[in-house]
C-alpha cells in the first residue's frame, strides 16, 4: 500500500502546479505593460523567505521553519525562449545550509502572464521499491499566473500508463486539471513597509485510477489541492501558501500537510 501511495504522489509531483502548458510557450517576451513592473529583472537582486510547515490539521509550526535565499542569477534561454534564472539556497532555523546544492528555477514574464520552466524528464520516483522514472513529460515553459483573466484553465491533461516508465505493467487512467482565478488583494508587512499584493488561487484537481495486479478492485484517487500566490509591484513573489489536502482513495484516505512561504526582506540591484 505504501508503494501505491508513493506512485500517486509521484503523479502529483509530475503534474503539479508548474506542469501546465497553455500552448503559447514558444513566444518571446513582449514589451512590458503595467503588470510587467511586478517582477524586477535586475541581475544580482535577492529575496529572503521564511518557510513555515503546516500540518495535516492546518496548524502552523514556526519552530520548524526553514529559510530560502533566492538570487536572480541572470538571463537564460530554454527551448528557444528567453527567461530568467533564479537560484535558491535553503537554510535551517540556525541558518545552516540544509543541502550542498542549490536549486535553479526559471521564470519568464509577459505583459499578462507568468511562466515557469518545467523539466521532470528522467526523474526517479523514490520509495516505490522499483526502478521507476518519468518517461513522457516534455520540457517546456508552462503558464503559472494570469493577471487579466477572471477564470482560466491552466491545463487539463490525461494520465495513462505511458506517463511512467515502470518495470511492471500497471494500468493507470485518469486526468489532472488545474484552474486559476484571482482572489482578494492582501497586505503584508515587509520590514517597515506595508505592501499590497495581487492574489491568485490555483486549484489542482486529480482523478486517477490505478489497477494493481492481485487487488480485487481498482484504486481510484480523487483530490483537490489549492495554492495561493501573492505578488507585489516591483517586488515579485511576496508569499505563497499550499493548503493541507486529502487524497480520497477507494480503500483509504491520505492527508498531506502544506506550508506558508513569506518574504522577510529583499534587495534590488
Amino acid at each position: 500500500m505504501k508503494n501505491i501511495i508513493t506512485l500517486i504522489f509521484a503523479i502529483v509531483l509530475v503534474l503539479g502546479i508548474y506542469s501546465c502548458s497553455d500552448g503559447n510557450s514558444n513566444s518571446s517576451n513582449p514589451p512590458s505593460s503595467k503588470f510587467g513592473s511586478y517582477f524586477p529583472t535586475t541581475i544580482g537582486s535577492y529575496w529572503i523567505y521564511k518557510n513555515i510547515p503546516i500540518d495535516t490539521n492546518g496548524v502552523a509550526h514556526p519552530l520548524s521553519a526553514t529559510y530560502d535565499s533566492v538570487v536572480l542569477v541572470g538571463p537564460i534561454t530554454l527551448n528557444d525562449t528567453a527567461g530568467f534564472d533564479y537560484k535558491t539556497f535553503t537554510f535551517d532555523s540556525t541558518f545552516k545550509r540544509i543541502t550542498d546544492t542549490s536549486v535553479h528555477v526559471y521564470y519568464r514574464f509577459t505583459n499578462e502572464k507568468i511562466y515557469r520552466y518545467s523539466d521532470v524528464s528522467g526523474l526517479n520516483v523514490s520509495g516505490l521499491g522499483m526502478d521507476s522514472s518519468i518517461s513522457s513529460i516534455p520540457k517546456y515553459w508552462s503558464t503559472m499566473l494570469d493577471f487579466t483573466a477572471s477564470l482560466w484553465r491552466v491545463f487539463k491533461m490525461p494520465i495513462d500508463s505511458t506517463t511512467f516508465k515502470l518495470p511492471l505493467p500497471i494500468p493507470i487512467n485518469g486526468s489532472v486539471e488545474m484552474q486559476g482565478e484571482p482572489s482578494a488583494d492582501k497586505s503584508f508587512q515587509i520590514g517597515s513597509s506595508n505592501v499590497i499584493t495581487k492574489a491568485f488561487l490555483l486549484t489542482l484537481k486529480i482523478d486517477v485510477t490505478i489497477t494493481i495486479p492481485g487487488l480485487p478492485v481498482p484504486i481510484n484517487t480523487k483530490s483537490n489541492m489549492t495554492y495561493h500566490y501573492y505578488v507585489g509591484n516591483n517586488i515579485g513573489f511576496v508569499s505563497d501558501v499550499t493548503d493541507p489536502s486529502t487524497f480520497n482513495m477507494t480503500i483509504m484516505s491520505q492527508k498531506t500537510g502544506g506550508y506558508n512561504r513569506t518574504l522577510l526582506r529583499y534587495h534590488l540591484k
